[in-house]
């Protein structure tokens, strides 16, 4: 029976001196970590989780089959290794980041199934302007919400403070929303080209106009670290 799939990405801080990995804590935890991934995906409570580090920041990817997961219970082995942080609930070790871009909703685990390497599986990381916050979430929301732009289907974006975490899996498999890529061309007259992005190298005037802080060679995202990636059937 279709098992319903629930993606979240979530952010968290490593302790100063717990980030090293090639650390003996660090390498040990992950080990175990990975192991309950397995089971769990062997329990068919995980469909794909995902770590990815930058400096002293980290981020998780997560597909949770049948019930939400929770970080804390996938990765519970790391947890000694991170700060805590406040909410309104108290202290957390894990930020649900709000998503903030997709092509595609999971329909159900036979649906979102696929057998793309586990090596091509990647986080990405841009940053935002500070003052550009709001205009990047209220227009990419609305274009979320249209449902017809095309693009790879497992692509997620989600923000938190101007911070956002791009995960992806390096092939486009062409979709939208609306599972109809035609609807982009119905409504423009034309298709989207696959790779329509912005140049690589923005004039000043788009990067006056842009909302990202560009990376020193002149990239919106750049790809993180990966830590751990595990996946059913890959």
């Amino acid at each position: 029976m279709p098992l319903p799939v629930f993606r979240k990405e979530y952010r968290a801080q490593f302790l100063p001196g717990s980030a090293d990995p090639a650390g003996a804590a660090l390498t040990a935890v992950l080990a175990s970590c990975k192991a309950c991934c397995e089971a769990l995906i062997a329990d068919q409570k995980l469909m794909t989780a995902g770590l990815f580090a930058y400096q002293d920041m980290l981020f998780a990817y997560v597909e949770s089959l049948g019930d939400e997961l929770p970080p804390g219970q996938i990765f519970a082995d790391l947890e000694g290794l991170l700060c805590d942080w406040p909410g309104v609930d108290g202290f957390r070790k894990w930020v649900p980041m709000t998503p903030a871009f997709y092509h595609a909703i999971p329909q159900d685990d036979v649906d979102w199934s696929r057998d793309i390497p586990l090596d091509k599986c990647r986080g990405r990381l841009a940053f935002l302007k500070p003052d550009k916050v709001f205009d990047y979430a209220h227009s990419h929301k609305a274009l979320t919400d249209a449902g017809e732009l095309t693009g790879d289907k497992f692509l997620f974006i989600s923000l938190n403070e101007n911070i956002l975490f791009n995960y992806g899996e390096g092939r486009l498999i062409i979709t939208n929303i609306q599972r109809d890529p035609e609807s982009f061309e119905k409504k423009t007259g034309r298709p989207r080209f696959v790779g329509e992005l912005p140049p690589h190298k923005p004039t000043p005037e788009q990067q006056m106009k842009s909302p990202f802080q560009t990376w020193p060679d002149g990239q919106n995202f750049n790809y993180i670290d990966t830590l751990l990636i595990v996946s059913r059937g890959r």
